[in-house]
């Protein structure tokens, strides 16, 4: 850590003798470098998301800034402030650095285990048990073959994903339907839920009580995909497991 706090010390004292003619250090974006990393290479070990805190903490003290931290505020994606376990410091990074990516399954690996899933050792193709196969991300889910296969099977497919937001929808003669933003690490598409495809009445308010109490959180989403004839990738969910 003298690193880091050597560094504090020289901000502290940049921050002491500025002028117009220097270069601002705004507040907020130092807490966005902490949080993506930038300045892990002063600490001795990589640091735990309580230590980001702590250094978030550290730096506004030293640029004697009052600048709040955003919590929440946006609604289709993760903010700083909700920021509390590395998989959502992942999450947040992702949504902002597109060269960064991660498959969130993997974060879940002892949970997925838990549940009866068996790891394959592929890329794509991450977990599966008797009934039910969990693909890597939805990209995975796009691929010709799978997309070939998976369409004439009863077997559920799902990828595990953070639900970020949703909206109904009027379709047909005053039919509605339900459209959700879905995170999977590396891109956020909408799934749909059809009303008529769900199988069992349970599927409805399983999904609904979802919706309602766990934005932003991460659970595995089970459905169908399709592409239609101009080319466009469809996922129609009919169950949802939470998994945080």
């Amino acid at each position: 850590m003298r690193k880091w706090e050597e560094f504090l010390v020289k901000v502290a004292d940049y921050k002491q003798l500025y002028s117009p003619d220097h270069i601002k250090l705004p507040a907020k974006p130092m807490y966005t470098m902490i949080m993506a990393g930038a300045f892990d290479h002063l600490l001795d070990t990589p640091p735990s998301i309580e230590t980001r805190w702590l250094m978030v903490e550290q730096m506004q003290a030293a640029l004697g800034s009052e600048a709040t931290i955003a919590k929440g505020k946006t609604v289709e994606a993760l903010d700083i402030g909700d920021i509390k376990s590395e998989l959502t410091r992942k999450s947040w990074l992702s949504q902002r650095n597109p060269f960064f990516s991660f498959v969130i399954c993997d974060e879940y690996h002892d949970a997925l285990i838990s549940i009866g899933m068996v790891p394959t050792g592929s890329p794509n193709l991450r977990y599966r048990q008797q009934h039910a196969d969990i693909f890597s991300n939805f990209a995975a889910l796009k691929l010709p073959r799978v997309v070939k296969f998976y369409k004439y099977t009863e077997k559920r497919i799902g990828v595990v994903a953070q639900y970020l937001d949703c909206s109904s929808f009027v379709y047909g003669t005053n039919k509605k339907a339900i459209k959700m933003k879905l995170f999977d690490g590396s891109e956020t598409i909408e799934g749909v839920v059809w009303p008529q495809r769900n199988t069992l009445k349970s599927y409805n308010a399983k999904i609904a009580t979802f919706f309602q109490h766990h934005k932003k959180k991460t659970g595995i989403f089970y459905g169908r995909i399709g592409i239609s004839d101009k080319g466009y990738f469809s996922f129609s969910v009919d169950d949802v497991v939470q998994l945080s």
